[in-house]
C-alpha cells in the first residue's frame, strides 16, 4: 500500500494532527474517566481513510504514602503501615514493593515489620500497583533514634503564677540521637496522676498551657509536674519539678442599672468586691469612670459603655469583672427666643426638641393653652418667664428658658408741670419703654417739630433746644411699632 503521511486524532472533542513517522499517540490525562478516541490516516497521494472508533478508559493513579514508626535502637521491631489510596476506591487490589537499605532489602506485604539495628537514618521506598496497573512512588526517610532521651522542661509563665492564668511550661527535652517522638505531662503528678496531655508530636521548645481550678483561698497551693520524653517505645525518661499557684482575687461586679447623660458623677465602687478576704487595691477602667470608682454620664456619653473592676492581690495575681452600662441620652430642648405680645393677644411659643418620644411640660401653665405640648398658645396678663422640660421615655430630661413679654397699651398723660419741683416734671408715658423702637413726636400749634425720641428711654421735660417751652397745648404723634396703631393728641403743658 502507499506510505501513510498524517495520522488525524480526536480525542474527547480535541483534534490532534500527527506528521508523517509520528503515528503513535501519547498524551497526559489530567484526570480519569472514559474518552472517546478516533483516528484517520491520510497518504502520500491524498486518499483519506475511514474513522476508526474506539472509547478509551483512564484509570485513576493511585497515591502512595505510608507512616513511619518512631522507634529507639532498643526497640525490637519496626512495623511500617501502609495509608496508600486511589481516588475513590480505597486500596483494594494493590499490589506493594518495599525497598530498604537494610535486611531484608524489600518485601511485598502491605505493612512489613523489620528488625530495629544500630542508630541512624535509613531511606526507605514503596512502590504501589493498582490492579489497573497504574502505579506510584514514595520515598521517606526512617530514624532509628537514640536509646538515652533526657527529660526537661522551664516554666515559661512570669511570676506571680495565679489560679486563674494559665501556667505555660516549654519542652527542652532532648535524646542522644534523633528526636523525642512523645511526651506525656502529668500536671498533678501526685494528687491526679491521670490529669495528663500527651503530645505525639514534640519539639524544642513547644508551649503547653494548663489552667488549674480557681481558688481564692488558701494563699498557696502546690503542685508537681512530671514529664515524660520518649524517643521510641521502649526509651524514655522522666522528670519532674514542683510548683506554687497562687491564689486569686474573686471579684464580682453587680449589674449597673442605666442612668441618664444629664446625671453628675455618681460611684459605682459600692456595686464592687473581693469576695476571697485578700488585701490588695482596686482599679475602674473604661469610658467616664475615674480608678476610684466614679461614673460621670456626661463625659461617657450616650451609648452602651463596658465598665472594669480589676482588683490585684499582695501577691500581685490580679482578677477582673465586666459590666455595660446604658447611658441614655439626654432631650435637646430649646424654648426658643423671648417674645413679645400685645396685651389681650396671644402667640404660639417657637420651641423645639429631639429625643426619645418626649413629653412636655411648661411651667408656670398660667397664659398657655395647653402647657403639655411643645408650641403652645401664649396669651400672658403680665411679663411671664416660662420653663420647658422635656422628657423621655428613659426617664431622661432637659430644661430651657425664655420670656413672654407683654406689651401693655400705653397710658399717655394729657397734661404736665414741667416747674422743677421734682413733681410730675416728665411726660411720662407708662408701659411704652417696653416697645422696642416706638417713635415719639411733639409738635407745636403750627406744627413745628419741638421733639422727637426713639425707644423713649427718655421722657420729654418740656424743653426744646434746651429752653423752657411755655405753658400751652402741644399735638403729638406715638408710633409703638410692634403691633399697635399710630396714635395722636394734645399734651398741655402747665407752669
Amino acid at each position: 500500500g502507499e506510505p501513510i503521511s498524517t495520522w488525524y486524532w480526536t480525542v474527547g472533542n480535541a483534534p490532534i494532527d500527527s506528521v508523517s513517522g509520528i503515528g503513535p499517540l501519547r498524551m497526559v490525562f489530567g484526570s480519569q474517566g472514559t474518552y472517546p478516541v478516533s483516528l484517520a490516516l491520510r497518504t502520500h497521494t491524498g486518499c483519506l481513510s475511514t474513522t476508526e472508533k474506539r472509547d478509551l478508559l483512564v484509570n485513576p493513579r493511585p497515591v502512595a504514602n505510608f507512616i513511619v514508626p518512631e522507634v529507639c535502637v532498643n526497640d525490637t521491631e519496626a512495623r511500617f503501615l501502609d495509608s496508600s489510596y486511589v481516588a475513590g476506591g480505597g486500596n483494594a487490589g494493590f499490589t506493594y514493593r518495599w525497598g530498604f537499605n537494610i535486611p531484608p532489602v524489600n518485601s511485598t506485604l502491605r505493612d512489613p515489620i523489620f528488625n530495629v539495628l544500630a542508630v541512624g537514618t535509613y531511606p526507605v521506598g514503596l512502590i504501589v500497583t493498582t490492579p489497573a496497573g497504574c502505579r506510584d512512588t514514595i520515598v521517606k526517610t526512617f530514624t532509628v533514634n537514640g536509646a538515652i532521651p533526657a527529660a526537661s522542661f522551664d516554666i515559661a509563665t512570669p511570676a506571680p503564677i495565679c489560679s486563674n492564668r494559665d501556667l505555660t511550661i516549654r519542652n527542652t527535652s532532648t535524646v542522644d540521637f534523633g528526636k523525642i517522638t512523645r511526651l506525656i505531662i502529668r500536671w498533678d503528678a501526685i494528687n491526679n496522676p491521670l490529669d495528663t496531655t500527651v503530645d505525639e508530636d514534640p519539639y524544642p521548645g513547644k508551649i503547653y498551657a494548663r489552667r488549674y481550678p480557681d481558688f481564692g483561698q488558701p494563699a498557696t497551693k502546690n503542685y508537681r509536674i512530671s514529664v515524660l520524653a520518649y524517643s521510641g517505645t521502649s526509651c524514655f525518661n522522666e522528670m519532674s519539678k514542683d510548683v506554687v499557684i497562687n491564689a486569686s482575687p474573686q471579684v464580682l461586679l453587680d449589674s449597673l442599672s442605666p442612668v441618664c447623660q444629664e446625671l453628675p458623677a455618681f460611684p459605682v465602687f459600692p456595686k464592687a468586691r473581693e469576695t476571697a478576704g485578700l488585701s490588695g487595691s482596686f482599679a475602674f477602667t473604661g469610658p467616664g469612670v475615674s480608678t476610684n470608682g466614679f461614673f460621670n454620664p456626661a463625659t461617657a456619653g450616650a451609648g452602651l459603655h463596658t465598665i472594669r473592676y480589676t482588683y490585684t492581690a499582695a501577691s500581685g495575681c490580679t482578677a477582673f469583672a465586666e459590666r455595660v452600662l446604658r447611658v441614655h441620652p439626654t432631650p435637646v430642648v430649646d424654648a426658643g427666643p423671648d417674645r413679645t405680645v400685645l396685651e389681650g393677644s396671644s402667640i404660639r411659643l417657637n420651641a423645639t426638641a429631639s429625643g426619645n418620644q418626649l413629653t412636655y411640660a411648661w411651667t408656670p401653665a398660667i397664659g398657655l393653652d395647653d402647657p403639655l405640648t411643645l408650641n403652645p398658645l401664649a396669651g400672658p396678663v403680665e411679663d411671664t418667664r416660662y420653663l420647658l422640660t422635656a422628657i423621655s421615655a428613659d426617664g431622661c430630661r432637659s430644661s430651657d428658658e425664655m420670656q413672654v413679654l407683654v406689651l401693655l397699651k400705653p397710658v399717655i398723660p394729657n397734661t404736665f408741670t414741667p416747674n422743677g419741683d421734682g413733681y410730675n416734671d416728665q411726660w411720662i408715658i407708662r408701659h411704652l419703654e417696653k416697645y422696642p423702637g416706638a417713635i415719639v413726636e411733639v409738635f407745636s400749634t403750627k406744627g413745628q417739630l419741638l421733639y422727637r425720641s426713639v425707644n423713649y428711654l427718655s421722657p420729654w421735660d418740656g424743653t426744646w433746644q434746651g429752653k423752657q417751652l411755655p405753658a400751652g397745648t402741644y399735638y403729638y404723634v406715638i408710633d409703638p411699632k410692634n403691633g399697635r396703631p399710630t396714635v395722636a393728641g394734645y399734651v398741655t403743658i402747665l407752669r
